[in-house]
């Protein structure tokens, strides 16, 4: 009988062994697991990040284009108006001075 209980107390002591065995790994694996989703995390923030200046960096380039191309557009039409008003110039100076010199002021 006493062997019986002996036995039992082994096999008590053998499974509470494994049961903290047990324990450690999961504890382990949880660690493991805690460490492996803040790697993807901080992998996944990375992408996202690069991403992110990537999309900002061509915006950044098409907005500087379309100002480019709307500078260039005034630019034209300055010289434009300015070629206007040469091409034009007598004729205004003529009128104005008619105007003047003729009392006509309307």
């Amino acid at each position: 009988m006493d062997d019986i209980i002996q036995k039992i107390i082994g096999f008590e002591q053998k499974a509470q062994s494994i049961v903290e065995v047990a324990r450690g790994e999961l504890r382990s694996n949880n660690e493991n697991m805690r460490l492996e989703i803040e790697a993807y995390r901080a992998a996944t923030h990375g992408e996202k990040d690069s991403e992110i200046a990537d999309c900002i960096s061509l915006m950044n380039r098409e907005a500087d284009e379309a100002i480019k191309h709307l500078e260039d557009a005034a630019k034209l039409k300055i010289i434009q108006m300015q070629r206007k008003a040469a091409e034009q110039r007598d004729e205004w100076i003529e009128r104005l001075y008619s105007q003047i010199v003729g009392g006509d002021a309307s």
